[in-house]
């Protein structure tokens, strides 16, 4: 039997195109119709609006005004686009979706209007799926057969309304949960299909948690409509407290986010003056320099070396959720991107205006599957993953972990061929994570060969690359590079910090990133600054 769906939708972005393939992908026979909202609103109305949110946050609201009109003017004059190499293989959901066999795409300008619901009634669909789009009426709601379902991000009833994450957090909540319910014409009621949840850790932020639950949502909703089509669920009404939340104010969303803001402990004489040097070698100094760089066909690769990626921790090895999706998306719009493969077969050009930046992680940790991954291919870049391939294998914690009081797990196969097949790069790390210039001539050479062999064997063979764990001058010898290379590695990367002036691909040098970098430091990084705050 043929399905049809219809998706309704306000935004065709990364995850509901994501969440529309994963429904596509989830059954054989299924046709979808995603007609996607692009309100109009008239002149008096946007007046009228304005002038509320005006009155409800006052001159916070005339600065964040000023502050979105700059940014709009500031990238209209200045911004430009910059060449990617090795993006291409990141996969393009939008794309994907709009191109997809089984799937249309219609765009309304008001999804419950007469002309709408005339589209969707030809349709004919046996389920309505609704992803952040407008409020459905009930004209709109009785059109499929079986009934519509909703993905709210939010525990029911208690966190009705929006924006999801931020009112459990604020409330002390342990958890910030994904309900699939049906709809009903009453805000966000209906009964629950499908819910779980993300843990709301130490240092979660509502955009990092926000991101989280995307990738939830993203699952829950396929599997929550082959149930449903399959007539296979199990209903559970909504019990408890109804809470409706609405958007915080300006003041309440800086509240929070001082709250959670990494205190500096420098004195105040000193971070002035190291802000101060950050903005004009951010701003002035290091950008006159990068385009002289690039007149000249010399510019700089820039190689950024990550660890970890999640918010109950806070060391040199970690950056948060929100603070890497900030980072990549910086970096995606404002600089030349290469994947590590692209490099140092010597496909880029050097002719760039900034430097080339290219992303890489070390180690294997499962955060890099549920954090990282998702957040450089929302982003499109092409990251780099080195792993010790025994660590993986037999799930072994790292001994540089030992002081720790969690247990931090690592990805899987499964999860690494996944994140292969769309774009990323996984090369080696050795075996068991050793020192390279402390391991004897046969210890090293097993580790080497037996880390390739095994990342062939279970994700198929590709160039070899090898980032050597520990990373220092001193933690690699010109025996262990010799060795490296009789192995059949094409490159070697370090980890001592350093910017790529000549690309020497047998010591390609990165620069770590941890939670210290603020956005203006990690701005700096990029230009080759080395100071983290």
């Amino acid at each position: 039997m043929k399905y049809k769906v219809a998706v309704y939708t306000g935004d065709l972005g990364y995850s509901t195109a994501r969440g529309i393939l994963a429904i596509v992908d989830s059954m054989d026979d299924i046709e979808v119709k995603i007609f996607v909202n692009h309100t109009k609103i008239d002149f008096s109305r946007k007046l009228s609006l304005q002038w509320k949110n005006l009155k409800k946050n006052g001159v916070r609201r005339v600065v964040e005004v000023f502050t979105i009109a700059g940014s709009a003017v500031y990238k209209k004059l200045f911004h430009r686009q910059f060449n990617k190499w090795g993006c291409e293989v990141i996969p393009d959901y939008i794309s994907e979706v709009e191109q997809h066999k089984h799937v249309d795409v219609f765009h309304v300008t008001n999804i419950n209007s007469a002309a709408s619901v005339e589209e969707i009634t030809t349709f004919a669909p046996d389920l309505g799926v609704s992803i952040a789009s407008p409020i459905l009426k009930k004209e709109v709601l009785n059109i499929a057969k079986m009934g519509n379902l909703n993905l709210h991000k939010g525990k029911l009833p208690g966190y009705r309304g929006m924006p999801s994450a931020f009112w459990e957090i604020k409330n002390g909540e342990s958890s910030v949960g994904c309900s699939i319910h049906e709809i009903t014409e009453l805000l966000d009621e209906g009964d629950v299909i499908l819910e779980d949840e993300v843990a709301i850790e130490k240092w979660s932020t509502p955009i990092g948690l926000r991101i989280k639950l995307d990738e939830l949502g993203i699952r829950l909703m396929s599997k929550a409509v082959v149930l449903y089509l399959a007539n296979d669920v199990e209903k559970k009404k909504q019990k408890g407290e109804s809470i409706t939340y609405f958007k915080p104010t300006i003041k309440e969303s800086s509240e929070l986010l001082l709250r959670q803001k990494h205190k500096d402990s420098n004195p105040p004489l000193k971070r002035v003056i190291k802000s101060v040097l950050v903005f004009i070698y951010s701003n002035a100094y290091a950008p006159v320099r990068s385009y002289i760089k690039g007149v000249k066909g010399k510019q700089d690769i820039v190689v950024l070396l990550y660890h970890r990626v999640n918010d109950f921790q806070r060391d040199s090895l970690t950056v948060g959720v929100e603070q890497f999706n900030e980072q990549m998306a910086y970096v995606n719009e404002n600089f030349p991107v290469a994947s590590l493969k692209s490099l140092i077969s010597g496909e880029i050009s050097r002719y760039e205006k900034k430097p080339i930046i290219v992303v890489t992680f070390d180690d294997g940790y499962l955060d890099n599957y549920e954090n990282a991954y998702p957040i450089c291919v929302r982003n499109n870049i092409p990251c780099s993953f080195f792993v010790s391939t025994s660590m993986i294998d037999e799930g072994k914690p790292f001994p540089h972990d030992s002081q720790l009081d969690i247990r931090l797990y690592n990805m899987d196969w499964d999860q690494l061929k996944e994140m292969k097949k769309n774009g990323m790069y996984i090369g080696s790390h050795t075996c068991d994570h050793v020192d390279c210039a402390q391991t004897t001539k046969e210890d090293l050479t097993l580790q080497l060969d037996k880390s390739q062999e095994m990342l062939n064997e279970k994700l198929g063979k590709d160039v070899a690359i090898l980032a050597y764990p520990f990373g220092g001058k001193q933690h690699f010898s010109e025996e262990a590079k010799d060795l490296t290379i009789a192995a059949g590695y094409k490159s070697i990367l370090s980890a001592y910090g350093g910017v790529n002036k000549d690309i020497d691909i047998l010591n390609i040098k990165r620069g770590g990133v941890d939670w210290m970098f603020n956005q203006k430091a990690f701005i700096a990084k990029l230009y080759g600054w080395i100071s983290k705050q």
